[in-house]
Protein backbone atom coordinates (compact mmCIF):
# COMPACT_ATOMS: atom_id res chain seq x y z
CA UNK A 1 0.00 0.00 0.00
CA UNK A 2 1.42 3.80 -0.95
CA UNK A 3 2.54 5.03 2.12
CA UNK A 4 1.39 8.45 1.22
CA UNK A 5 -1.71 7.23 0.81
CA UNK A 6 -2.04 5.39 4.55
CA UNK A 7 -0.39 8.51 5.93
CA UNK A 8 -2.87 11.01 4.33
CA UNK A 9 -5.82 9.12 5.52
CA UNK A 10 -4.60 8.64 8.69
CA UNK A 11 -4.44 12.44 9.77
CA UNK A 12 -7.95 12.79 8.88
CA UNK A 13 -9.31 11.18 12.18
CA UNK A 14 -6.88 12.97 13.89
CA UNK A 15 -8.67 16.22 12.56
CA UNK A 16 -11.86 14.86 13.25
CA UNK A 17 -11.15 13.58 16.77
CA UNK A 18 -9.81 17.50 18.05
CA UNK A 19 -13.06 18.26 16.18
CA UNK A 20 -15.62 16.42 18.08
CA UNK A 21 -15.31 18.55 21.46
CA UNK A 22 -15.11 21.68 19.93
CA UNK A 23 -18.46 21.13 18.24
CA UNK A 24 -19.62 19.81 21.27
CA UNK A 25 -18.72 22.87 23.16
CA UNK A 26 -20.34 24.86 20.75
CA UNK A 27 -23.68 23.47 19.91
CA UNK A 28 -24.23 23.68 23.37
CA UNK A 29 -25.27 27.43 22.73
CA UNK A 30 -25.58 27.11 18.80
CA UNK A 31 -28.67 25.41 16.52
CA UNK A 32 -26.77 22.45 15.32
CA UNK A 33 -27.85 23.10 11.97
CA UNK A 34 -26.94 26.50 11.86
CA UNK A 35 -23.56 25.35 13.04
CA UNK A 36 -23.66 22.59 10.48
CA UNK A 37 -24.83 25.04 7.77
CA UNK A 38 -22.21 27.59 8.38
CA UNK A 39 -19.42 24.64 8.52
CA UNK A 40 -19.92 23.53 5.06
CA UNK A 41 -20.02 27.15 3.72
CA UNK A 42 -16.56 28.03 5.08
CA UNK A 43 -15.73 24.48 3.58
CA UNK A 44 -17.37 25.75 -0.05
CA UNK A 45 -15.43 28.87 0.44
CA UNK A 46 -11.77 27.17 1.19
CA UNK A 47 -12.19 24.57 -1.87
CA UNK A 48 -13.73 27.60 -4.10
CA UNK A 49 -10.25 28.54 -5.54
CA UNK A 50 -8.36 25.18 -6.35
CA UNK A 51 -11.95 24.42 -7.75
CA UNK A 52 -11.69 28.03 -10.59
CA UNK A 53 -8.84 26.10 -11.67
CA UNK A 54 -10.31 23.06 -13.21
CA UNK A 55 -14.26 24.76 -14.01
CA UNK A 56 -13.72 23.36 -17.36
CA UNK A 57 -13.28 19.93 -16.68
CA UNK A 58 -17.10 19.76 -15.33
CA UNK A 59 -18.95 17.17 -16.46
CA UNK A 60 -22.39 15.52 -15.55
CA UNK A 61 -20.82 12.45 -13.65
CA UNK A 62 -19.15 15.23 -11.34
CA UNK A 63 -22.32 16.81 -10.85
CA UNK A 64 -24.51 13.60 -9.83
CA UNK A 65 -21.62 12.58 -7.91
CA UNK A 66 -20.73 15.35 -6.26
CA UNK A 67 -25.16 15.78 -5.55
CA UNK A 68 -24.98 12.13 -3.95
CA UNK A 69 -22.35 13.22 -1.70
CA UNK A 70 -23.59 16.24 -1.15
CA UNK A 71 -26.50 14.44 0.89
CA UNK A 72 -24.13 11.91 2.73
CA UNK A 73 -22.61 14.84 3.72
CA UNK A 74 -25.29 16.63 4.81
CA UNK A 75 -26.82 14.23 7.01
CA UNK A 76 -23.60 13.49 8.03
CA UNK A 77 -22.25 16.70 9.38
CA UNK A 78 -26.11 17.33 10.73
CA UNK A 79 -26.42 13.88 12.80
CA UNK A 80 -23.15 14.77 14.21
CA UNK A 81 -24.19 17.98 15.13
CA UNK A 82 -27.41 16.92 17.11
CA UNK A 83 -26.00 13.92 18.28
CA UNK A 84 -23.08 16.62 20.03
CA UNK A 85 -25.94 18.55 21.56
CA UNK A 86 -26.99 15.47 23.63
CA UNK A 87 -24.08 13.19 24.15
CA UNK A 88 -20.59 13.73 24.15
CA UNK A 89 -17.97 13.51 21.86
CA UNK A 90 -16.38 10.11 22.65
CA UNK A 91 -20.13 8.33 22.33
CA UNK A 92 -20.90 10.38 19.59
CA UNK A 93 -17.39 8.79 17.94
CA UNK A 94 -18.19 5.39 18.59
CA UNK A 95 -21.18 5.55 17.07
CA UNK A 96 -19.53 6.68 13.96
CA UNK A 97 -17.22 3.77 13.89
CA UNK A 98 -20.30 1.73 13.37
CA UNK A 99 -20.11 2.81 9.83
CA UNK A 100 -18.24 -0.73 9.75
CA UNK A 101 -21.62 -2.15 9.95
CA UNK A 102 -22.84 -1.12 7.12
CA UNK A 103 -19.80 -0.81 4.28
CA UNK A 104 -19.96 -4.44 3.27
CA UNK A 105 -23.57 -4.16 2.69
CA UNK A 106 -23.47 -1.27 0.92
CA UNK A 107 -20.20 -1.95 -1.01
CA UNK A 108 -21.98 -5.47 -2.61
CA UNK A 109 -25.05 -2.98 -3.39
CA UNK A 110 -22.51 -0.69 -5.12
CA UNK A 111 -20.68 -3.70 -6.60
CA UNK A 112 -17.85 -2.45 -5.15
CA UNK A 113 -16.83 -5.80 -2.74
CA UNK A 114 -18.19 -8.81 -2.39
CA UNK A 115 -19.49 -10.33 1.24
CA UNK A 116 -16.63 -12.60 2.72
CA UNK A 117 -16.85 -14.73 6.03
CA UNK A 118 -14.58 -11.69 7.88
CA UNK A 119 -17.33 -9.17 6.98
CA UNK A 120 -19.86 -11.32 8.69
CA UNK A 121 -17.29 -11.71 11.70
CA UNK A 122 -16.93 -7.92 12.00
CA UNK A 123 -20.33 -6.85 11.42
CA UNK A 124 -21.09 -9.21 14.27
CA UNK A 125 -18.66 -7.27 16.33
CA UNK A 126 -20.17 -3.96 15.69
CA UNK A 127 -23.91 -5.22 17.01
CA UNK A 128 -21.88 -6.59 19.98
CA UNK A 129 -19.69 -3.28 20.86
CA UNK A 130 -23.33 -1.87 20.74
CA UNK A 131 -24.93 -4.21 22.97
CA UNK A 132 -22.33 -3.56 25.62
CA UNK A 133 -22.20 -0.08 25.52
CA UNK A 134 -25.98 -0.31 26.32
CA UNK A 135 -25.61 -2.83 28.94
CA UNK A 136 -28.20 -5.06 26.88
CA UNK A 137 -30.72 -2.75 27.21
CA UNK A 138 -31.48 -1.20 23.84
CA UNK A 139 -34.69 1.09 24.94
CA UNK A 140 -32.33 3.18 26.88
CA UNK A 141 -30.61 4.88 22.71
CA UNK A 142 -31.60 8.03 22.98
CA UNK A 143 -32.27 10.90 19.89
CA UNK A 144 -28.74 11.76 20.15
CA UNK A 145 -27.53 8.10 19.67
CA UNK A 146 -29.68 7.66 16.64
CA UNK A 147 -28.82 10.93 15.04
CA UNK A 148 -25.10 9.05 15.80
CA UNK A 149 -26.22 5.88 14.25
CA UNK A 150 -27.49 8.04 11.24
CA UNK A 151 -24.31 9.68 10.59
CA UNK A 152 -22.52 6.37 10.69
CA UNK A 153 -24.53 5.35 7.91
CA UNK A 154 -23.95 8.30 6.10
CA UNK A 155 -20.10 8.19 6.51
CA UNK A 156 -20.64 4.53 4.94
CA UNK A 157 -22.34 5.77 2.34
CA UNK A 158 -20.04 8.44 1.52
CA UNK A 159 -17.13 6.21 1.27
CA UNK A 160 -18.66 3.43 -1.08
CA UNK A 161 -19.68 6.35 -2.99
CA UNK A 162 -16.42 7.46 -3.42
CA UNK A 163 -14.82 4.20 -4.18
CA UNK A 164 -17.23 4.27 -7.14
CA UNK A 165 -16.37 7.52 -8.22
CA UNK A 166 -13.13 7.80 -8.05
CA UNK A 167 -12.02 4.58 -10.00
CA UNK A 168 -11.45 6.26 -13.07
CA UNK A 169 -8.06 8.45 -13.22
CA UNK A 170 -9.52 10.61 -14.93
CA UNK A 171 -12.26 11.43 -12.41
CA UNK A 172 -11.23 15.17 -11.42
CA UNK A 173 -11.02 14.95 -7.51
CA UNK A 174 -11.00 18.37 -6.65
CA UNK A 175 -13.97 19.26 -8.32
CA UNK A 176 -15.78 16.28 -6.74
CA UNK A 177 -14.58 17.27 -3.51
CA UNK A 178 -15.82 21.21 -4.62
CA UNK A 179 -19.55 19.97 -5.65
CA UNK A 180 -20.00 17.61 -2.53
CA UNK A 181 -19.74 20.15 -0.35
CA UNK A 182 -21.41 22.69 -2.19
CA UNK A 183 -24.38 21.02 -2.47
CA UNK A 184 -24.17 20.12 0.96
CA UNK A 185 -24.16 24.12 1.70
CA UNK A 186 -27.29 24.33 -0.41
CA UNK A 187 -28.90 21.24 1.05
CA UNK A 188 -27.93 23.26 4.80
CA UNK A 189 -29.83 26.67 3.58
CA UNK A 190 -33.36 25.39 5.32
CA UNK A 191 -30.98 26.21 8.47
CA UNK A 192 -30.41 30.19 7.88
CA UNK A 193 -33.98 30.55 6.16
CA UNK A 194 -35.53 29.19 9.46
CA UNK A 195 -33.68 30.45 12.63
CA UNK A 196 -32.03 33.61 13.33
CA UNK A 197 -29.09 33.76 15.33
CA UNK A 198 -27.13 37.28 16.40
CA UNK A 199 -23.70 37.90 17.77
CA UNK A 200 -22.74 34.52 16.18
CA UNK A 201 -18.93 36.10 16.13
CA UNK A 202 -19.15 37.49 19.51
CA UNK A 203 -18.38 33.68 20.70
CA UNK A 204 -15.11 32.43 20.07
CA UNK A 205 -16.10 29.02 21.02
CA UNK A 206 -18.71 29.00 18.33
CA UNK A 207 -16.67 30.96 15.33
CA UNK A 208 -13.83 29.38 15.88
CA UNK A 209 -15.27 25.32 15.69
CA UNK A 210 -16.99 26.59 12.69
CA UNK A 211 -13.81 27.84 10.74
CA UNK A 212 -11.97 24.59 12.31
CA UNK A 213 -14.81 22.11 11.30
CA UNK A 214 -14.87 23.36 7.67
CA UNK A 215 -11.48 24.49 6.70
CA UNK A 216 -9.33 21.37 8.60
CA UNK A 217 -12.33 18.46 9.43
CA UNK A 218 -14.56 19.27 5.83
CA UNK A 219 -12.63 20.73 2.78
CA UNK A 220 -9.34 19.52 4.03
CA UNK A 221 -10.68 16.24 4.78
CA UNK A 222 -12.53 15.49 1.92
CA UNK A 223 -9.73 16.06 -0.79
CA UNK A 224 -7.80 13.51 0.82
CA UNK A 225 -9.92 11.50 1.05
CA UNK A 226 -10.53 11.86 -2.52
CA UNK A 227 -7.35 11.79 -3.51
CA UNK A 228 -6.08 8.70 -1.49
CA UNK A 229 -8.98 6.60 -0.79
CA UNK A 230 -8.74 4.57 -3.93
CA UNK A 231 -5.30 3.65 -3.06
CA UNK A 232 -5.87 2.49 0.14
CA UNK A 233 -9.09 0.55 -0.81
CA UNK A 234 -12.94 1.30 1.45
CA UNK A 235 -12.82 -1.19 4.18
CA UNK A 236 -9.04 -0.07 5.23
CA UNK A 237 -10.37 3.71 4.62
CA UNK A 238 -13.19 2.78 7.32
CA UNK A 239 -11.03 1.11 9.74
CA UNK A 240 -8.01 4.05 9.45
CA UNK A 241 -10.94 6.69 9.73
CA UNK A 242 -12.38 5.16 13.08
CA UNK A 243 -9.70 5.93 14.58
CA UNK A 244 -11.72 9.06 15.25
CA UNK A 245 -12.78 7.33 18.01
CA UNK A 246 -9.64 7.05 20.04
CA UNK A 247 -8.93 10.45 19.16
CA UNK A 248 -11.90 12.15 20.19
CA UNK A 249 -12.01 9.86 23.28
CA UNK A 250 -8.79 11.23 24.27
CA UNK A 251 -9.44 14.99 23.29
CA UNK A 252 -12.79 14.36 25.21
CA UNK A 253 -11.35 13.90 28.31
CA UNK A 254 -8.76 16.89 27.85
CA UNK A 255 -11.99 18.60 27.57
CA UNK A 256 -13.53 16.93 30.71
CA UNK A 257 -15.66 14.90 28.92
CA UNK A 258 -16.20 11.34 31.41
CA UNK A 259 -17.03 8.00 30.00
CA UNK A 260 -18.76 4.71 31.92
CA UNK A 261 -17.07 1.77 32.33
CA UNK A 262 -19.97 0.29 29.73
CA UNK A 263 -19.05 2.44 27.18
CA UNK A 264 -15.01 2.06 27.38
CA UNK A 265 -15.31 -1.76 26.77
CA UNK A 266 -18.11 -1.36 24.33
CA UNK A 267 -15.59 1.09 22.23
CA UNK A 268 -12.71 -1.01 22.60
CA UNK A 269 -15.08 -3.76 20.85
CA UNK A 270 -16.05 -1.49 18.30
CA UNK A 271 -12.28 -0.03 17.84
CA UNK A 272 -11.24 -4.05 17.22
CA UNK A 273 -13.85 -4.93 15.17
CA UNK A 274 -12.10 -1.90 12.74
CA UNK A 275 -8.77 -3.40 12.65
CA UNK A 276 -10.51 -7.31 13.02
CA UNK A 277 -9.76 -7.42 9.00
CA UNK A 278 -6.11 -6.61 9.40
CA UNK A 279 -5.34 -8.53 12.40
CA UNK A 280 -7.03 -11.88 11.36
CA UNK A 281 -4.75 -12.57 8.31
CA UNK A 282 -1.47 -11.93 10.42
CA UNK A 283 -3.16 -14.40 12.92
CA UNK A 284 -3.65 -16.88 10.37
CA UNK A 285 -0.15 -16.92 9.14
CA UNK A 286 1.47 -16.47 12.22
CA UNK A 287 -0.34 -18.45 14.63
CA UNK A 288 -3.17 -21.10 12.83
CA UNK A 289 -0.98 -22.08 9.95
CA UNK A 290 2.37 -22.97 12.18
CA UNK A 291 -0.04 -24.88 14.46
CA UNK A 292 -1.24 -27.41 11.61
CA UNK A 293 1.58 -27.29 9.94
CA UNK A 294 3.10 -29.17 13.40
CA UNK A 295 0.14 -31.10 13.54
Amino acid sequence: MNKVAFWAIFIIPIFWGIGFPLTHNAVAAFNPGLFAFYRQAVATICLLPFALWSFKKINQKIIFGGFFLGICNTFSIVSQSYALSTINSAMTAFFITLNIIFVPFLAIIFRVAGLKLIDIIVVLLGVISILVTFNGHLNSISRGDLFGLLAAFSIAMNIVIIQVMTKHESMNRLLLSFFSVMFGMFFLSYFPASYAYRGLFSDITIWGAIIYQGAISTALAVVLQMLFQKKVGPTRTAVILNLDLVFASLFGLINGEWLTLSQVLGGIIALFASFFQDLFPLFKNRVIKPFLTKK
